[in-house]
């Protein structure tokens, strides 16, 4: 699992500052791409 925070824009205008994308490899032996389940996660707070 590879986890990126969107910190700017560069040219994508559509990216929203703050949020998060969570990327997963299906198996242990893959082809290390994370691309097999992408997720954005967005209003992400912490627990109180």
């Amino acid at each position: 699992m590879v986890t990126y925070k969107i910190i700017g824009d560069d040219g994508f205008s559509n990216n929203v500052i703050g949020n998060y994308v969570i990327c997963w490899e299906d198996l242990n032996l893959g082809d290390q791409d994370y691309q097999d389940l992408v997720a954005e996660v967005s209003h992400a707070a912490p627990i109180p």
